[in-house]
């Protein structure tokens, strides 16, 4: 890239503190222009982390900024429509972190204000852009050739460690909109197909078991929940196709097995904590890691503040930036857009559909503008 990206950054709350904002410090062309929040107290926390050229209350300054090149919105996510119809206003390229919209009406209005608005919106499905996750999808897709496959993918860790607006469905919307969005749009990607009926099955607020069948003939089923440990591997995805079998064991490991032999590829990260290259599985590196962990409840030593070692996995946080910079800087469309982000709302709402109705119910590709 040839210039610097001049990004508004708005809700800069733990996650982008976290994730994005470190990243685009690191990024030596991404520039954080301004940083936006209500939370004043925060925000200057933020400005003396992050030194921008400014800071402001006020979310439409950011967008009236013709120095700003894109905004990035790490809110709650009842008001992300609300920003990206800020964005097709203003001409703004948008990233919105996950899910893109709420609800039904959400979707059709963001999709309708982007017809013949020449921006990218992204939205926060950065698993996609996982190293391990996107080399499993090539070696994938070399052998699928057409046929149907069967996935199966476990997202499931301890809720205990997450806020309670999670699981308020007027709120945080669910743990199937919330998080599960991840997958939805996961799922879609890695097979190249469209979903055309939903069954799931579990509370309306976490802890749900889903099967979705495609409009090329595969199916898959998600597990999507929070009963479990902390210290265990918290993702696996297994595909099945072709006489062949392949799994991606939460960001690290990706096993392959069939015709023309069998491979186990390791995607140690860098910083502190990672997966060393002597560690021989996912379970392994999680065993080893966490075997002096605190003899507190875990939930307990993270919802009072203390530390306690985390994995340092690669889930594609950085690379998804640095792509959503260059979509900007080169005039090009960026790897995900709005159908995109509609799509993961769709199958996550009609997934609380089954729910309530009991039954499979169909998904139509129109209603998220495919």
């Amino acid at each position: 890239m040839s210039r610097i990206v001049n990004i508004g950054a708005i809700g800069v709350g733990a996650f982008m503190a976290r994730q994005h904002l470190p990243n685009i410090r690191r990024n030596p062309h991404i520039r954080i222009h301004t940083l936006c929040d209500v939370n004043e107290e925060l925000l200057e926390k933020r400005r003396r982390e992050y030194q921008p050229l400014r800071v402001t209350a006020r979310a439409e300054e950011v967008f009236e900024d013709p120095e700003i090149d894109a905004v990035l919105v790490g809110t709650r996510g009842a008001a992300h429509a609300v920003f990206i119809e800020l964005a097709a206003r203003y001409g703004k390229h948008i990233y919105v972190e996950k899910p893109m919209t709420h609800t039904y009406d959400e979707t059709r209005q963001v999709l309708a204000v982007l017809k013949g608005v020449d921006i990218n919106v992204g939205v926060g499905f950065n698993r996609r852009f996982a190293p391990a996750m996107a080399e499993a999808r090539r070696l994938f897709q070399g052998y699928k050739a057409g046929q149907p496959a069967n996935l199966i993918y476990r997202i499931v860790d301890d809720h205990r460690v997450r806020p309670p607006y999670v699981f308020d469905l007027n709120d945080g919307g669910g743990h199937l909109l919330a998080e599960g969005c991840h997958i939805f749009d996961l799922l879609a990607w890695f097979l190249g197909e469209e979903p055309v009926e939903i069954f799931a099955a579990g509370p309306l607020e976490t802890d749900n078991a889903v099967i979705i069948k495609y409009a090329g003939g595969s199916m898959a089923a998600m597990l999507c929940g929070g009963k479990g440990a902390l210290f265990y591997p918290k993702e696996l995805l297994e595909a099945f196709c072709n006489h062949r079998t392949l799994a991606v064991d939460n960001f690290f490991e990706l096993r392959l097995d069939g015709p023309g032999g069998n491979c186990i590829r390791t995607f140690p990260p860098a910083g502190e904590n990672k997966i060393r290259p002597d560690e021989d599985s996912m379970t392994g590196f999680y065993r080893k890691e966490f075997a002096a962990r605190p003899p507190e409840d875990i939930a307990e030593v993270h919802m009072g503040g203390r530390s306690f070692p985390t994995p340092s996995l690669d889930k594609g946080h950085a690379h998804d930036m640095a792509e959503f910079a260059a979509a900007v800087v080169e005039g090009r469309r960026f790897g995900i857009n709005a159908v995109d982000g509609a799509r993961a709302t769709v199958c996550a709402l009609k997934a609380y559909d089954s729910i309530r109705q009991n039954r499979p119910v169909a998904v139509d590709p129109a209603e998220y503008g495919a």
